[in-house]
């Protein structure tokens, strides 16, 4: 089962990699309970961009909203070609109100 862990807990300097899951909760979606009022996205490279990374929807009937939610900046790292976004751009990009990074634990 995974763990939710609010945004604003992580720090700034974080290094976030592709593959990693982010939840944003109360998005306006018709459910019938509030706790299933949300959109996972995963970060993905850009092939084209290699200085962002793209959050892409990944939940199941997102419909149109399956897009791309933003483009994330990328530091400039100089040791070694690392492709990660930092915690203060996610939260700079999302805010950090209703947005979690889903930690996917091992059973």
């Amino acid at each position: 089962m995974a763990k939710l862990l609010p945004l604003s807990n992580i720090l700034d300097e974080h290094e976030f990699w592709a593959g990693t899951k982010i939840r944003i909760q109360g998005v306006g979606l018709h459910v019938n309970e509030p706790h299933e009022d949300y959109y996972d996205y995963m970060l993905a490279l850009l092939p084209t961009h290699s200085e962002r990374m793209i959050l892409v929807n990944i939940s199941s009937g997102a419909g149109k909203a399956k897009a791309g939610l933003c483009h994330l900046a990328q530091p400039a790292i100089k040791e070694g070609k690392r492709q990660v976004v930092l915690g203060k751009e996610l939260k700079r990009m999302l805010g950090e109100e209703n947005v979690y990074l889903i930690v996917e634990h091992e059973a």
